[in-house]
């Protein structure tokens, strides 16, 4: 199984998939990237984008900007 570290509140946090750490660091690279170009980008489903983003915002991983751009919180590991 592929683990991607990162850490958030000082505390180290797995993903069991790839596609997290490819989104965060789309989010990261280009804030201003919507969830379709994500799609496009990554070859997965809009529905696997939602709950994928949808999962990160949950936890406070990343955040939404009022002018619709993405902020990261998680850091990546080092």
């Amino acid at each position: 199984m592929f683990f991607v570290k990162k850490y958030h509140d000082g505390e180290m946090v797995e993903f069991r998939t790839p596609n997290y750490a490819k989104i965060l660091r789309m989010m990261q690279t280009q804030p201003a990237l919507t969830q379709y170009e994500m799609k496009e980008e990554l070859g997965i489903s809009i529905t696997a984008i939602r709950k994928l983003v949808g999962q990160l915002l949950e936890k406070n991983y990343v955040e939404k900007n009022p002018d619709g751009s993405w902020r990261v919180i998680i850091c990546p590991s080092m």
